[in-house]
């Protein structure tokens, strides 16, 4: 009896040990599936982390060119507003100097009439 005990202990014992094999090819299969999804979205996610760099990089660059633009602009709109400026105050002083002249002329004028 001891020897048949024996034989069902060690068939017992050698069905435990192939249940553990065929759960452990089981599980690493599972393991290897989940490592290489992990993988995969890992890439993916890098890959969306430089192509958002990229364009946050393009945003800047365009940003910064049209803030250069935009200066250049207002540069060239100060100078010429300072340039209509001077060239109306020039007009605006030669009118009045006419209007003195011709209010000048205008008394010398009356003046010269009355005495006739």
């Amino acid at each position: 009896m001891c020897i048949r005990d024996s034989n069902t202990t060690m068939r017992e014992k050698q069905q435990f040990i192939e249940e553990l094999t065929r759960l452990r090819k089981k599980y690493d299969t599972h393991i290897n599936t989940y490592s290489e999804d992990y993988a995969t979205r890992v890439r993916e996610l890098e890959e969306q982390l430089q192509d958002s760099l990229r364009r946050e990089k393009a945003t800047r660059d365009k940003s910064l060119e049209l803030l250069r633009n935009h200066e250049r602009v207002e540069e060239k709109l100060k100078h010429e507003l300072e340039s209509s400026m001077r060239h109306y105050e020039k007009q605006i002083t030669e009118l009045q100097n006419e209007n003195k002249y011709l209010s000048k002329r205008i008394r010398e004028l009356q003046e010269g009439t009355r005495f006739h």
